[in-house]
């Protein structure tokens, strides 16, 4: 996605500046890249895992249960007319 927006026009010294200013130790590599004849920008963002770590966790979400399963016969009733 960010290689789309390199290609589209946006400077990559706007990119860079961007995940520099996150402060998460960020770095972006850029390439050029040719897939079955078509030539695009290929970025890889590189995080520094120290910086990252201090800056967020990981914690777990609460998980919302799944509904209950429902049978198949209310909907062949219904199909069958």
């Amino acid at each position: 996605m960010l290689g789309a927006l390199v290609d589209a026009g946006v400077s990559k010294e706007v990119l860079q500046r961007t995940a520099a200013a996150l402060n998460i130790g960020a770095e972006l590599r850029l390439s050029r890249v040719d897939r079955s004849g078509i030539s695009a920008t290929k970025i890889d963002v590189l995080v520094n895992e120290a910086a990252a770590d201090q800056q967020h966790s990981h914690e777990r979400l609460p998980t919302r249960p799944h509904p209950p399963r429902r049978s198949r016969e209310p909907l062949e009733r219904l199909m069958s007319g």
